[in-house]
C-alpha cells in the first residue's frame, strides 16, 4: 500500500512550493490551488492503476461468495476490471470442491441461457455477461460457497487516510504524475520536463515489480544464466 492520500498531497504541494500554508487535511479546503492539487493526486493514482488491468496489487481472492439455492448466477463481492477465468471454485473449502469450465459469453448464452436449465449440485460451466454478472450452466441444488479471483476496479482516494494499492516503494509515481497535471495546467515547462522524466523512469520499475511475468525486465541477468561473472558473449 502507498502512503496516505494526505501524505502524497503534502509531498506534491511541498515539491511545487504551492502557497497556502501547510496542508493539514484534504478536506474542507478553501484554496482553489490546493483543491486542484489534491484532485490531481487522486486522479494521478487512478491514471497509473488504469494503465494495466492485471497489476499484481489489484489481484483479489474473493472467498466470501455464496450462491443461493435455486440460483444460476452470482455477483462478486467487489467491483472488478478483469477475472481469472480458471479460478472459480464451487463448494470451496470442502471435499466436494469443483472447478467449472469457463466459456465465452456469446457461446455460453446460446448454449445455456436460451433453453431451460437443470438443477445441479455442481454446475459444469460458467461465464460473465457484459454487465459483470456471473452465470452458471445450471441452478444450484443447495447453497454453494464459492471462491473467485479477479483484479479489482480502481477506486479514488477521498479521505485523508485513504491509501492506494500501489506499493509504498513506488508511490512517488503518483506524485510525479500529479505534478505533470499541474505543469500542463500552469504551463510550467521545467516542471513538466522534470516530472515526466521521473515518471518515465519509475514506470518500468513499477511494471517489472508488479505485472505478471515481468520480473526479468530489470534483472541484470536472466534466470537461466549459468555463465560465471564477468563472462561476455
Amino acid at each position: 500500500m502507498s502512503r496516505s492520500y494526505l501524505t502524497l498531497c503534502q509531498a506534491a504541494v511541498s515539491d511545487l512550493g504551492i502557497a497556502g500554508g501547510v496542508l493539514q487535511s484534504t478536506q474542507g479546503l478553501t484554496s482553489n490551488e490546493l483543491i486542484r492539487m489534491c484532485n490531481w493526486v487522486a486522479r494521478a493514482d487512478i491514471f497509473v492503476q488504469n494503465l494495466w488491468t492485471d497489476w499484481n496489487f489489484l489481484w483479489y481472492m474473493d472467498s466470501g461468495i455464496s450462491i443461493g439455492t435455486g440460483l444460476d448466477y452470482f455477483i462478486p463481492s467487489k467491483s472488478f476490471n478483469a477475472v481469472d477465468q480458471k479460478s472459480l471454485i464451487l463448494n470451496s473449502g470442502t471435499t466436494n470442491a469443483s472447478y467449472p469450465q469457463w466459456m465465452d459469453w456469446e457461446k455460453f448464452y446460446f448454449t445455456y441461457q436460451t433453453r431451460p436449465k437443470t438443477t445441479s449440485p455442481a454446475p459444469t460451466n460458467w461465464s460473465i455477461d457484459p454487465t459483470g454478472k456471473c452465470w452458471l450452466s445450471s441452478y444450484a441444488q443447495a447453497t454453494i460457497p464459492a471462491t473467485l479471483c479477479y483484479w479489482l476496479q480502481p477506486a479514488y482516494m477521498t479521505a485523508d487516510n485513504s491509501v492506494s494499492p500501489i506499493p509504498n516503494s513506488f508511490d512517488v509515481i503518483i506524485v510525479e504524475r500529479a505534478k505533470i497535471f499541474y505543469a500542463q495546467r500552469e504551463n510550467a515547462p521545467e516542471i513538466l520536463t522534470g516530472s515526466t522524466a521521473e515518471y518515465m523512469d519509475m514506470l518500468p520499475k513499477l511494471e517489472s515489480s508488479c505485472l505478471p511475468r515481468q520480473g526479468a525486465m530489470r534483472k541484470s541477468r536472466n534466470d537461466y544464466t549459468t555463465a560465471p561473472d564477468g563472462y561476455v558473449d
